[in-house]
């Protein structure tokens, strides 16, 4: 349609650092990277306009009975202007009110839909972004079992798997040695000093402690020397890697997908208000999308709530590019 000369009404609504709206003068005025896009174009056409915020702050969303809420709906609706064209009715003339849209377009950028193009056109793309999860900075949380870090879960086990199999095995050789000493000394037992695996000798090995009486038995003293070694290996192991936990605290990002989120349980999310992706996990009927939807709650925008997400710990659903922003 032929633009030059004309004037539009606008639909609009902040998006920064796309689109930032203010009140001057009883009208609003944009500025950012889209608004200062279209007022080129409008110089470049020859055309003026005037702004209209949408009443429920939406992009679009899509609802049953085939309307648009938001902006999206703003450019569906058609309203009858006071003014029109005059035509004989009897002898009298009257004027007849002509239908147009609530407004002639819409300042985006918007993300493109099958079911938004249905009643709207767009023009050609001129940002490509993608959705993410935006969410608090991660706190070191209390760990009262931090201690146990240093090593995987794997290594506790065959520690204990090992512990526990030397136990059982010194006692089967003392019970060997016991036996023989009996049949060679003819005693009625042998010395606690005979024994030939103690475990007081295991626990004093991993702690690195002191063993005051060392075995006499070869196979004692080659026992020993294992468990020493094996001791050695895991305290140095042990306490570099604590050391460095202390120094250099890691935080872990417990979400990193939609199902974390949900699984997580501790983060509150919400969704951006008649965004494509609201309209996304509202049409879910079952599954991961209905969850986002009905235990999540909605905010006009990310950077809006920017305050809510480090004073309530909350995520949102939005683009990297408002994530940046908010960042910034």
């Amino acid at each position: 349609m032929a633009l030059s000369g004309r004037h539009l009404r606008v639909g609009a609504d902040i998006w920064v650092p796309w689109v930032d709206l203010r009140q001057r003068d009883g009208s609003l005025s944009a500025s950012g990277v889209a608004a200062a896009f279209f007022d080129i174009i409008a110089a470049k056409l020859n055309f003026s306009y005037t702004l209209v915020m949408p009443e429920d702050r939406e992009w679009g969303r899509g609802l049953p009975n085939g309307s648009f809420t938001g902006m999206i709906g703003m450019c569906q609706r058609k309203v009858r202007s006071k003014t029109g064209f005059f035509e004989v009715w009897g002898a009298r003339w009257r004027v007849v009110p002509t239908p147009h849209q609530e407004v002639d377009m819409a300042l985006g950028p918007f993300g493109v839909t099958w079911e938004r193009a249905q009643v709207v056109d767009f023009s050609s793309t001129l940002y490509v972004d993608g959705f993410g999860i935006f969410l608090p900075r991660p706190r070191q949380e209390r760990d009262l079992a931090g201690f146990t870090n240093p090593l995987a879960w794997q290594v506790w086990t065959a520690l204990g798997a090992v512990f526990l199999f030397t136990l059982v095995l010194g006692k089967v050789m003392n019970w060997v040695g016991r036996g023989r000493s009996r049949q060679t000394e003819g005693s009625a037992g042998p010395l606690e000093d005979e024994n030939i695996i103690r475990p007081l000798w295991v626990v004093k090995a991993l702690l690195i402690e002191p063993i005051e009486k060392l075995p006499r038995r070869t196979s004692s003293r080659v026992y020993l020397a294992a468990w020493l070694l094996a001791g050695l290996i895991l305290s140095s192991a042990y306490r570099g890697v604590l050391t460095s936990l202390l120094a250099v605290p890691r935080v872990t990002v417990p979400v990193d997908s939609l199902e974390d989120l949900v699984s997580y349980g501790k983060i509150p999310w919400a969704n951006e208000k008649g965004t494509s992706l609201h309209q996304l996990f509202g049409d879910a009927t079952s599954g991961l999308y209905k969850t986002i939807h009905d235990e999540g709650t909605l905010v006009v925008n990310a950077y809006e709530a920017r305050e809510r997400i480090k004073k309530e710990r909350m995520a949102v659903l939005c683009d990297f590019f408002t994530m940046r922003k908010v960042l910034g």
